[in-house]
């Protein structure tokens, strides 16, 4: 007696369509949040790579009869993306289809879903997560968060991790006053805005409180909250479940004004098949992706005490 004739209405193309839907309820309960922090682009080749370009110097003034100052922009750092495919499967007995366990299927494909999300936001908050670590290095040599990044063509340092302190005003002044000072590696202000503050939920109430009460929630006498007035914008709170130090806290620009690249290669997809000598039907998501970053302009981080 083969699996796929007692299996048809499961694993066969009626059925099929309708565990997608099972399964893509579960991917899809909650929106993906790696994607409001990670340019996200489609790939159509095997890996991606990038050489990072300086800017060109400044403008000079010219007397008169003499020739225009030239300058030309020098290359920087190279990074490679390659690709690497993710995949699981669940399979399910005849047992249980002959038993009509519609709910135990329904939940089983529905969590198949849901891991599938969570190791997305896993593998993104992994960029943070190991920001301040010198063993993942990126293209320059240097962690994602660093006081030691060169200015390959200015020459000299430049530092976009803040000495380490929990989120309070004052640390947060001193990270959004060292994010407008940027610097390009030709050495001009990168003048881009911090529309983020990205938290550990252990930190959701304070960066609400920071950033939206008119005083300043550290202070008995509730002075004016100098954060309150700021012209330009202030970044929004945004908690992100999957950091693993409750203390850290970070600045993002929007993700098109930074390095931070998620690249799908192929995007999530289901598949079925059985295996008629055990009688078990299978199935399976997979995707294909790569993910990182290939400069630290617009983020700042603070490794929090």
């Amino acid at each position: 007696m083969l699996v796929q004739g007692n299996m048809t209405d499961f694993y066969g193309v009626n059925m099929l369509p309708a565990l997608r839907a099972v399964i893509d309820r579960g991917l899809r309960r909650y929106p993906p949040q790696f994607s409001q922090i990670f340019n996200v682009k489609s790939s159509d080749r095997s890996i991606e790579q990038f050489s990072q370009v300086s800017g060109v110097g400044r403008f000079a003034a010219i007397d008169e009869g003499k020739s225009i100052r030239t300058d030309q922009p020098v290359q920087g750092f190279k990074s490679t993306f390659v690709h690497k495919r993710f995949g699981l499967a669940v399979p399910t007995t005849v047992d249980v289809v002959e038993d009509d366990k519609w709910d135990l299927i329904s939940n089983i494909h529905k969590d198949l879903g849901w891991s599938c999300y969570e190791t997305q936001e896993l593998d993104a908050a992994s960029t943070f997560n190991n920001g301040f670590n010198a063993a993942f290095p990126g293209p320059d040599g240097m962690p994602l968060f660093s006081t030691t990044h060169p200015l390959f063509k200015a020459g000299g340092l430049q530092s976009n991790a803040m000495t380490a302190a929990d989120l309070d005003i004052l640390s947060l002044e001193t990270a959004m006053t060292a994010g407008e000072l940027m610097k390009r590696p030709s050495g001009e202000l990168i003048r881009i805005q911090f529309r983020r503050l990205v938290v550990h939920p252990n930190n959701r109430f304070l960066a609400h409180a920071l950033l939206r009460s008119p005083d300043d929630p550290t202070t008995a006498d509730r002075s004016v909250n100098p954060l309150a007035g700021a012209i330009d914008g202030m970044p929004k709170p945004f908690v992100w479940p999957y950091l693993t130090a409750p203390n850290a806290w970070f600045l993002c620009a929007e993700p098109a004004d930074t390095g931070l690249i998620w690249f799908w290669r192929k995007q999530p997809y289901t598949k079925s098949w059985t295996d008629d000598y055990t009688e078990v039907g299978i199935v399976g998501m997979r995707y294909r992706k790569s993910h990182g970053w290939n400069n630290y302009l617009g983020l700042i981080g603070n490794p929090g005490q």
